[in-house]
C-alpha cells in the first residue's frame, strides 16, 4: 500500500508543468520562431495601451497570431506591438516547489513513524503492567 502511495506521488510530480513566468521578449518575431518549445500563452501589450492575453501566439509574416482567452482568432502587426510577454517554465520555481513537496513528505513520514514507534513502546511498557 505504501508503495503504491509513493508511486501515485512521483507520477503526479512528473505531471505537474511546474511553475512558470511571464519573460518579456524584446525581438518578439525572431524568438517566437526559434523557441525551443512552442510558447503556450503570451501577454500582448499595443502601442495604443491595449493589453490581451493571447493563446498560441506565434508569427506568420509581420503579423503575430493567436486565441484570445474566450476562444476567437486575434491578430497583430508586429510594428504595433509594444510589449510581448511569453509564459516560459522557471527552474528556480520549480525547484522549490519539488525540494518543498520532498520535505513535506519526509517530515509526515518522520511523524507518523515516531507516533508508531511510541505506540509500540506505551503497550510494550504498560500494557503488561496493567490488571
Amino acid at each position: 500500500m505504501r508503495h503504491t502511495r509513493l508511486a501515485a506521488a512521483l507520477l503526479l510530480l512528473t505531471y505537474l508543468p511546474g511553475c512558470s513566468t511571464y519573460g518579456v521578449m524584446s525581438d518578439p518575431a525572431a524568438e517566437l520562431q526559434t523557441a525551443p518549445t512552442p510558447v503556450m500563452d503570451a501577454r500582448v501589450i499595443l502601442r495604443t495601451g491595449e493589453r490581451y492575453n493571447i493563446r498560441s501566439p506565434r508569427i506568420d509574416g509581420d503579423t503575430l497570431r493567436g486565441f484570445s482567452e474566450k476562444g476567437p482568432a486575434v491578430s497583430f502587426p508586429v510594428a504595433n506591438i509594444s510589449w510581448l510577454e511569453a509564459q516560459q517554465p522557471s527552474g528556480i520555481r520549480t525547484a522549490a516547489l519539488v525540494a518543498g513537496v520532498v520535505v513535506t513528505v519526509v517530515a509526515v513520514a518522520y511523524f507518523v513513524s515516531a507516533v508508531v514507534i511510541m505506540d509500540d513502546i506505551v503497550t510494550t511498557c504498560f500494557g503488561a503492567c496493567q490488571p
